[in-house]
């Protein structure tokens, strides 16, 4: 690694962040992480976690460990083109679902864009609940509402718009 005094640079540096890229190195010599860095970009890694950001777009992530290094691009999308929900524990996606009053049901969600996974948790979805059917919390429980109808069932359906 080389420290270099940013006085030293004969650009202006946000053209070159704005218009290109740059590595990021952080450690010792024997010991370092190296991150993509560029102003506006998709994304971000830290801590070997790539985090998407908030515009659509394709990322070049570049890798490295000692001698090796490598690259992939990696596409950050804003819709989906499937959304499947299903019941924690099975790997069948639901249509509907009839329940006990009170009862719960751990939702899972999976969704994917062009037949490549895009989603895997319940953090970006929304759930609305038509009538007083129960809840959904952030996580994707479902708490069915206790009934007083014959059966105390709660039954709920899906459709895609």
């Amino acid at each position: 690694m080389r420290k270099i005094d940013p006085k030293d640079l004969d650009k202006n540096v946000f053209s070159a962040i704005g218009s290109q890229w740059m590595l990021i190195t952080a450690g010792t010599a024997e010991k370092c992480n190296t991150m993509t860095a560029s102003w506006g970009g998709l994304g971000a890694v830290q801590n070997g976690v790539y985090t998407a950001g908030f515009y659509p777009g394709t990322d070049t992530v570049l890798v490295s460990a000692g001698s090796l290094s490598g690259q992939f691009q990696l596409h950050v999308v804003d819709q989906l083109t499937d959304l499947q929900i299903g019941r924690a524990g099975s790997s069948s996606s639901l249509t509907s679902l009839t329940v006990k009053g009170g009862e719960q049901v751990q939702f899972t969600v999976s969704g994917s864009y062009w037949g490549r996974t895009a989603l895997r948790d319940f953090g970006p979805v929304a759930v609305t609940l038509q009538g007083n059917v129960g809840t959904v919390d952030k996580n994707g429980l479902f708490t069915a509402a206790l009934l007083r109808t014959t059966g105390d069932t709660a039954s709920l359906r899906w459709y895609e718009r």
